[in-house]
């Protein structure tokens, strides 16, 4: 069996004005992050090694399952207009029954996931500096939802207009969410029409 390893990745060192290295992660007190940190984004270019994880993680899946790997363009559109993105690559389990994925390489640094047929994350989740996130624990959250999307572990359900949405990972542990959007009738249609293709839910991809 395949097993998925993420590359060797050293932090990046990002230095403050006085020079001492900038300790991402933990970088507010009890207190909390000051105003003036919510809404900037300094130093994105740490999220940079969110790239090289996610081309990792398409040629893992490539080598594991039958699928079809695609360089599209038209898909775009679901990721909005900011941040920009610079390429994507869809990737459809054989068989029809299995949820799709399609990677956006955001120029944030970033990655936007399409999970199945409405599922839509960001990776960082926001990337400001109050947020305070670091490169390798959204790398963490982006290896979880890819593994168990290909695992089968991804439920989506659309009544009307209202979708929850339930992730079961690798490591048994579990999310979900429900929630009414202002969903488009194409997005709806959209969706019903793809999980229509899988009436039991989705299903583990199928391996090489």
């Amino acid at each position: 069996m395949t097993v998925y390893h993420r590359p060797l990745l050293a932090d990046p060192t990002i230095r403050d004005r006085h020079g001492a290295p900038i300790p991402f992660g933990r970088r507010w007190g009890q207190d909390g992050p000051p105003e003036a940190s919510y809404s900037v984004t300094s130093h994105r270019q740490r999220f940079a090694a969110l790239h090289v994880v996610a081309d990792a993680l398409i040629a893992h899946l490539i080598r594991t399952y039958i699928v079809i790997a695609e360089d599209v363009v038209a898909d775009l559109q679901p990721f909005g207009t900011s941040p920009r993105i610079l390429r994507s690559i869809s990737l459809t389990p054989a068989g029809g029954r299995g949820a799709p994925l399609l990677f956006g390489f955001s120029d944030f640094p970033g990655i936007r996931l399409r999970s199945g047929a409405l599922s839509d994350a960001a990776f960082p989740a926001c990337g400001c500096d109050a947020c305070d996130e670091t490169w390798s624990d959204q790398a963490d959250r982006l290896e979880r939802e890819v593994l168990a999307v290909a695992d089968g572990g991804l439920d989506e359900r659309v009544t009307d207009r209202r979708v929850s949405i339930a992730y079961t990972y690798p490591d048994g542990s579990s999310a979900s969410e429900g929630r009414v959007e202002n969903y488009s009738a194409s997005d709806l249609e959209r969706a019903r029409g793809l999980l229509a293709a899988a009436p039991g839910g989705w299903e583990p991809w199928p391996r090489r």
